[in-house]
């Protein structure tokens, strides 16, 4: 089934964009000047829209420089790291 990963994936975002939504409401938006609907999602909206331009100007060609520094911090550099560093499956028969 196809529609089990995106809906996964599409929930795990959602909580993703849930979670600094509640915290502006609970630590900024104190006096609640501004309502969670409005401006938080509206927020988190944007965000995700920027990333999905990215996303496909990313697949354009174009290269964002400069965001390798997330690489860095959520460690998501190259995943077959570890196959080179123990060489081919060759050196092993």
């Amino acid at each position: 089934m196809i529609a089990k990963p995106i809906f996964y994936k599409s929930f795990y975002k959602f909580v993703l964009a849930m979670v600094p939504i509640l915290l502006w409401d609970r630590f900024v938006n104190v006096k609640k000047y501004y309502s969670i609907l409005d401006t938080g999602f509206f927020i988190a909206g944007v965000f995700y829209l920027m990333l999905a331009w990215m996303n496909y100007l990313k697949l354009d060609g174009m290269k964002v420089y400069g965001l390798d520094i997330f690489k860095v911090i959520f460690h998501s550099g190259d995943k077959n790291s570890k196959q080179k560093k123990t060489g081919s499956m060759m050196v092993f028969v």
